[in-house]
């Protein structure tokens, strides 16, 4: 007697799999899409390459070798082993087309950029509240959401920090010039929970030195007095830094990297410090940490006879003091 196969049980394994499936591959392409926003590489995998669904959102006693149809996705506010892969996945997906955005070999429109904004801003309203860094439910911190919050700001400030020079000239670029700050302030305001033991991965240190660097800019671009608009908020930037950069001096002897870039924060920021014997001010070094061309650490003051324009917002001249940062981290390696 041959074996008979139920057509129906068939039907139901196979409904199954594809649910299995879908979790799988939404793993695989959110490991994709952040490894290559970490990195700076364009995915192996964009989005245009796959016509996979999205998991629903479905505890697993839903799902039986006895399932023909598929049940509705619950709501992400119900946690199911499948809520943070859902929640990750639209989070990562949004940073993967951000990364390819910046790998091209020109300045992309800004139309995209609004985008994108758009899209990444919706991917963490949509985190329920459940999963949010700290949850006022539980009265609790959890680090894997603090992850989730933390790689959205990085995302902002990445998506946007090409075109925070341009907002001095042109407004349509304002909200580059808001979100980077917002989420640079975002990071180093939880900069106090992180162990000193976490410098130790360059991950922890680029994503503070790049929230810095940002709000360095900023400054720069306030002290050279091109944005006559700018709101009187400078104090709460430096307050950020200066708490940051004791933090980072707490940090220092978890390794050297995290000294180095201690004392090249520390020098920057001593050239805000206008007060004589203030405590940054004192913590210059016989020698610069680090020369790079047109760098200075001590940030002297500028030679009047430069044309402001010329120097902050021409192509030539702009300082990308984002990009040194980077610059330091792979100098250190």
């Amino acid at each position: 007697m041959g074996y008979h196969r139920d057509p129906s049980k068939s039907s139901s394994i196979s409904i199954l799999q594809a649910e299995y499936r879908r979790r799988v591959w939404l793993s695989v392409v959110g490991m994709d899409d952040v490894v290559s926003f970490l990195v700076g590489f364009p995915r192996m995998m964009p989005a245009s390459y796959s016509d996979t669904m999205e998991p629903r959102n479905l505890h697993d006693w839903e799902l039986s070798d006895d399932t023909t149809i598929l049940p509705p996705s619950r709501p992400l506010t119900e946690n199911t082993p499948s809520t943070y892969t859902i929640v990750k996945g639209r989070l990562f997906r949004v940073l993967g087309r951000i990364t390819d955005f910046n790998s091209t070999p020109i300045l992309g429109s800004y139309d995209t950029v609004l985008e994108l904004d758009k899209s990444l801003y919706e991917a963490y309203q949509n985190i329920p509240p459940n999963m949010k860094a700290f949850n006022s439910f539980e009265n609790r911190f959890d680090f894997s959401n603090f992850q989730l919050e933390s790689m959205y700001h990085k995302g902002m400030c990445t998506l946007h920090r090409k075109f925070v020079a341009k907002s001095r000239l042109h407004p349509q670029y304002n909200l580059s010039l808001d979100r980077c700050i917002s989420s640079a302030l975002a990071i180093l305001d939880y900069q106090h929970i992180w162990e000193p033991s976490w410098y130790k991965f360059s991950q922890t240190r680029q994503i503070l030195t790049l929230a810095s660097m940002i709000l360095f800019l900023e400054l720069e671009y306030r002290r050279r007095g091109l944005d006559t608009n700018t709101p009187s908020e400078s104090g709460a930037l430096l307050q950020a830094l200066e708490k940051s950069c004791a933090l980072w001096e707490v940090a220092k002897s978890s390794c050297d990297e995290a000294l180095r870039l201690y004392h090249v924060l520390a020098g920057m920021l001593s050239s805000f410090q206008p007060v004589a014997g203030t405590k940054y001010a004192q913590t210059q070094t016989s020698e610069p940490p680090f020369e790079f061309p047109r760098f200075n650490p001590q940030l002297q003051p500028i030679n009047d006879s430069i044309s402001l324009e010329k120097d902050l917002l021409s192509n030539e001249m702009d300082i990308d003091w984002v990009g040194l940062s980077n610059l330091i981290l792979v100098t250190l390696y």
